[in-house]
């Protein structure tokens, strides 16, 4: 989702790998937790997404609870 996050944190960009310019950089620690953190709220937001459809079928309780542990799989 945010993969190309990083491109564009120097000014000039040669500066990310040459350290002979002088360049102005963010902080790159900041930038991949914040990277990491929109990730992982993406990830539970998707999730969510099927829960709500899943508990309203029509079938029974067994069935639904175990589609939503089917479905919880996908968090490991």
């Amino acid at each position: 989702m945010f993969t190309n996050l990083m491109i564009g944190f120097d000014r000039p960009i040669e500066g990310y790998w040459d350290l002979t310019i002088k360049s102005k950089c963010i902080n790159e620690s900041a930038a991949n937790t914040a990277n990491a953190v929109l990730n992982t709220f993406g990830d539970f937001y998707v999730y969510i997404l099927p829960l709500r459809i899943l508990w309203t079928l029509h079938l029974p309780m067994k069935q639904r609870i175990g589609l939503v542990m089917l479905f919880s799989l996908g968090l490991m």
